[in-house]
């Protein structure tokens, strides 16, 4: 029997990528057959993102009816970097499905570092079957009621959080800094507030140990991964300041529009 030094290193590409696809599958049927059985889980959010896709899909303004707030894809309250993804498929298709199934989508990806981390710590344990074991790590997410809640939750970009954050440390556990940043990029196209916990993350890898010690060092902190997140956590807020008059507030507090034009939670 081969020992463990000559079975591959990892699972080839397409083993998390079926993962991804089955389990979009399943979360984005469930989220489409919920709407269509008129019970959805949130239905405020998909009807005022719904009439932004169709808006932006159709030549017209990044907004909706029924948001009191700037027009404007950085202008809105809050800024979803994925969504022009969104509207380009919505422009071909354009059907209320097309947000419902991107939700089931976003939520299934996090199966990937899932299973990548389960990959890892299997193969430290001294696993035997390593892809069967992190195959099967990762499908038990889909068992949590947290994972089920996001992935069927009508449509919030910001799920994107989910696999992102995941990704960060399934990559640092390998000591891959690269990767590290890829899924740190995944997490900030969710919503503008990811750097937020892309900083706390980056801190927790550089001040707590996360796996075990990789060759030649001594230490068992990725803090080179974290410093390495820390930074693009820092130049992604910073961005985001620049390009967000609202990033703070539901308007600009240095232009502040007529009081009859606010909300009544506002005035």
């Amino acid at each position: 029997m081969p020992g463990a030094a000559s079975r591959p290193e990892r699972a080839p590409v397409v083993v998390p990528l079926l993962l991804v696809a089955g389990a979009a599958a399943l979360l984005g049927g469930l989220n489409i057959a919920d709407a269509r059985a008129m019970a959805p889980s949130w239905g405020q959010d998909l009807a005022f993102f719904h009439q932004i896709v169709h808006s932006a899909a159709h030549g017209g303004p990044w907004a909706s009816p029924l948001l009191l707030e700037p027009q404007g894809f950085f202008e809105m309250v809050h800024t979803h970097l994925v969504l022009p993804l969104v509207v380009g498929v919505y422009r071909l298709w354009p059907h209320q499905e097309v947000l419902l199934a991107f939700q089931g989508l976003f939520a299934g990806l996090a199966l990937w570092p899932a299973f990548r981390l389960a990959e890892a710590v299997a193969r430290e344990a001294g696993a035997r079957q390593v892809t069967a074991v992190a195959s099967l790590a990762a499908l038990s997410t889909l068992l949590l009621g947290p994972m089920q809640a996001v992935g069927t939750c009508d449509f919030r970009p910001s799920v994107l959080f989910l696999p992102g954050i995941l990704g960060v440390f399934a990559a640092a556990r390998r000591d891959r800094t690269g990767e590290a940043l890829l899924w740190a990029m995944v997490a900030n196209l969710g919503r503008q507030e990811a750097p937020y916990l892309l900083a706390a993350a980056a801190l927790a890898l550089v001040a707590l140990p996360w796996g075990p010690a990789m060759p030649g060092r001594r230490t068992r902190r990725r803090w080179r991964t974290g410093v390495a997140v820390l930074v693009f956590a820092v130049a992604a807020f910073a961005a985001w300041v620049g390009v967000k008059p609202q990033m703070f507030f539901h308007f600009d507090p240095t232009h502040l529009p007529a009081a009859a034009a606010l909300a009544p939670e506002h005035v």
